[in-house]
């Protein structure tokens, strides 16, 4: 496979769902980028996947990360994280390494909310963005099979 780009190259030897490429998914403020929660307001974040979606990571961006604290993020009315209470988003900042979520499957149109507090005395802006493995679960099969020989060993 030399030759061949990073990614395609992911793609083509990997073996089961969440390997590939990561699939953005912009987590926005309803207003658009240029909306701002004011200080010390929470804002619930609704982003709806067109398709099915593993979420494997949630990024904030870098100078947003120290105005805001998440309260929760929910998959279908579920929630991602076991315990209750918030966390800094400082942990999702793009150099973070602790910026993996635990694996959870989005249905395609269903809702994954994120609820954000501004912890600043200023209001601000709020970006950021999930990560995961898109498609429907026969997508997902033809891609695993890609790099897997007759014997369904690792070419």
């Amino acid at each position: 496979m030399q030759g061949l780009s990073k990614d395609l190259n992911r793609v083509l030897s990997r073996i089961s769902p969440g390997e590939g490429p990561k699939t953005p998914m912009p987590v926005n403020l309803a207003g658009g980028v240029t909306d701002t929660v004011p200080a010390g307001g929470t804002v619930r974040i609704t982003v709806r996947p067109p398709k099915d979606l593993i979420l494997s990571d949630l990024i904030i961006a870098g100078e947003f990360a120290s105005r805001f604290v998440i309260n929760s993020i929910t998959v279908q009315g579920d929630p991602v994280f076991a315990t209750e209470g918030f966390i800094t988003a400082e942990q999702f900042r793009p150099d973070s390494t602790k910026s993996r979520l635990p694996f959870v499957w989005a249905d395609g149109g269903k809702d994954i909310v994120i609820s954000v507090t501004n912890v600043t005395g200023a209001a601000s802006q709020f970006w950021g963005q999930f990560l995961g493995d898109e498609g429907t679960l026969e997508e997902r099969k033809a891609r695993a099979q890609v790099g897997l020989g007759a014997s369904g060993q690792r070419r």
